[in-house]
């Protein structure tokens, strides 16, 4: 054995020893400490200030209190479904700087929950929120199956006019031996029209992912976010 591999050997000993003391230290203290008596959990809910109309915008205060009144439910409960729906509809088309010398942008991104106990109106209190929400869903419904229905027309005249160029074409080539493509372009293939979507009850990633696929990026900012 050389000297390099015994000097070696002798230093992992040492170090050996010094964690067989460390740990024997270490039970010896556990023995003498006993555990400390444990400590209740906490219990009840942090106190917070209650829901104030202040909060809202001057515009959305009055309709929230209103609603509240007539489903005689909690006004918190309206005001989050109300401005979260609100984010969604604005988007990323403002937003504010809360600095002057910085590119910080804040958008409406909102997000909100609440919660209650059965038999407290959350549902009724958010459909009634969301009522704006509808009315521009069913809005854009109607307008797109208009813009299907000019889609379907003008695919026709398309595909119409695909095939008498390819006709004159194939006479073209025949006769001359050569094509202008100028001379027999259909034009465009028109683009089916996408609905615009302002809401969806499946967050999960796959189908977030299904939806912005179907969405062009330049409109995710006023149809969803």
């Amino acid at each position: 054995m050389d000297k390099a591999t015994q000097v070696s050997i002798d230093a992992l000993a040492r170090v050996r020893e010094r964690l067989r003391a460390e740990r024997s230290t270490q039970s010896s203290g556990q023995e003498q400490h006993e555990w400390p008596e444990p400590k209740p959990l906490p219990s009840g809910l942090a106190p917070v200030d209650s829901f104030s109309f202040d909060f809202l915008p001057d515009a959305l205060a009055p309709w929230v209190e209103d609603v509240a009144h007539r489903l005689q439910c909690p006004p918190d409960y309206v005001a989050v479904a109300a401005l979260v729906s609100l984010g969604a509809v604005i988007g990323r088309r403002i937003g504010i700087k809360p600095q002057a010398k910085t590119d910080w942008v804040e958008v409406p991104n909102l997000w909100g929950c609440f919660i209650g106990r059965p038999g407290m109106l959350k549902s009724p209190a958010m459909m009634e929120a969301l009522k704006p929400i509808h009315r521009l869903e069913a809005e854009a419904a109607k307008q797109n199956e208009i813009d299907q229905k000019a889609y379907e027309l003008g695919l026709s005249n398309y595909k119409i006019k695909a095939q008498v160029a390819a006709m004159l074409a194939k006479k073209e080539l025949k006769k001359t031996g050569k094509i202008d493509d100028l001379k027999f372009d259909a034009g465009n293939e028109p683009e089916e029209p996408l609905p615009t979507r302002y809401r969806t009850n499946d967050s999960s990633y796959e189908a977030i992912g299904e939806l912005l696929i179907a969405i062009p990026q330049e409109s995710w900012s006023s149809e969803m976010n």
